[in-house]
């Protein structure tokens, strides 16, 4: 159970090191505020989105495994 708790933070990680990388990518590209503005927006539905779709991806597994656990598939007892 520990080594999941460790991949859930390497993503996490991975996740907002991403977002702070292209936050600062935009921020240092010669560009006017107004097209600026449009690329933070745009950036920033994207990584609203991403982030959904990653929490749906983990609800999803978690949901598979905790069925897994409730319903194990032994065979029953004779």
């Amino acid at each position: 159970m520990e080594e999941q708790g460790t991949k859930i933070n390497f993503f996490k990680g991975l996740f907002i090191g991403g977002a702070l990388g292209a936050l600062a990518g935009i921020l240092f590209a010669p560009k006017s505020g107004k097209e600026l503005r449009s690329d933070i927006k745009d950036k920033g539905n994207k990584i609203v989105n991403d982030g959904k779709e990653i929490y749906a991806d983990a609800s999803t597994k978690t949901k598979e495994i905790f069925g897994e656990v409730k319903h194990p598939k032994f065979p029953p007892k004779l």
